[in-house]
């Protein structure tokens, strides 16, 4: 709870809200399809990606510059991050990524965000989007709010399946995603290999691209649980949205085992692991317990003994 008292866990718990906030404006909004014809699938993942990247080179050094409560949890797995300051950055995000969708919702016109929902569509099967962003898999039709007929311009918002992929295999696709995108934070940010921030800035927003480029297919690349969950809330539509938190946060934690067990193992002791947990600096845990070890070994000091008191006087 000394956490909390702390100035820094705010401005990072800040950090996380507006983070979140302007990664889902800038994702989705940078992938609005404003005029006819097929959603680019190049500049959906490049728009994520670089927000991402933009992101940690900002906010790196305030909080990590996660927005993703998949990092999160990676990082709490790893015993990098104390459960107290995991749980203020989920709240943080998740209420982000509604102001973000809200933001966005807001200030686009109504005819090109739609209803911001798929079930404005019409075609053959269940139409999703291309990350989170349009039809890929048929051409549908919608109405604007004054009526006028559009063909092919779609809202980014809602994250969907492709009909041809059941929920497991897209859990499976989200796991393997986002796997491959935390080792690569993992592995970016390690200080024992000179990981840092403003350094991992790049890898980690070309790792988030590359997933979206193969996963936009499939899924519609979730990868993050917060960015899919707000679309889900405005636009009221969770058909299948728990494969967006299973899959991410499973991915997750598979990618923080992988690399912190198996790949790249830290040697800390279990008390170490706690210590980081409950949020207490592992050095200044490990003395304490040390101290409290030796004192327990050693036996208690012997009362002193007390001396006869002198009276001394002072000559007149």
């Amino acid at each position: 709870m000394r956490e909390l008292r702390s100035s820094a866990f705010w401005r990072a718990v800040l950090a996380e809200f507006l983070g979140s906030l302007l990664y889902t404006l800038l994702g989705l909004g940078a992938s609005l399809r404003w005029a006819p014809g097929p959603p680019s699938v190049l500049g959906a993942a490049l728009a994520f990606g670089l927000a991402q990247a933009t992101l940690v080179q900002t906010l790196g050094h305030v909080s990590g510059g996660h927005v993703n409560p998949a990092i999160t949890l990676a990082l709490v797995m790893a015993s990098q991050l104390s459960l107290l300051r995991a749980l203020g950055y989920l709240l943080a995000q998740l209420l982000g990524a509604l102001a973000g969708a809200g933001v966005l919702y807001g200030v686009t016109p109504a005819p090109v965000r739609g209803t911001l929902g798929l079930s404005a569509v019409r075609g053959a099967g269940r139409f999703g989007g291309a990350g989170g962003v349009g039809v890929l898999w048929g051409r549908g039709s919608m109405r604007g709010e004054r009526g006028e007929r559009l063909r092919g311009v779609l809202s980014p918002l809602p994250t969907q399946l492709h009909p041809g992929v059941g929920p497991g295999q897209g859990t499976v696709v989200e796991l393997l995603l986002t796997a491959q995108f935390i080792l690569c934070v993992l592995a970016s940010v390690d200080e024992r290999h000179d990981g840092r921030p403003g350094s991992a800035a790049l890898p980690v927003g070309f790792s988030l691209a590359l997933g979206h480029l193969f996963g936009i297919h499939y899924t519609g690349a979730g990868m993050n649980p917060a960015r899919s969950f707000a679309p889900a809330v405005v636009t009221r539509n969770f058909t299948n949205h728990w494969v967006y938190w299973a899959g991410p946060l499973l991915g997750a934690v598979l990618g923080a085992v992988l690399y912190e067990f198996a790949l790249c193992p830290r040697p800390r002791s279990l008390a170490e692991r706690l210590a980081a947990l409950k949020g207490e600096a592992p050095a200044a845990a490990a003395v304490t317990a040390v101290t409290a070890a030796a004192a327990a070994a050693e036996p208690p000091p012997e009362p002193p003994t007390a001396e006869p008191l002198e009276l001394k006087t002072q000559g007149l």
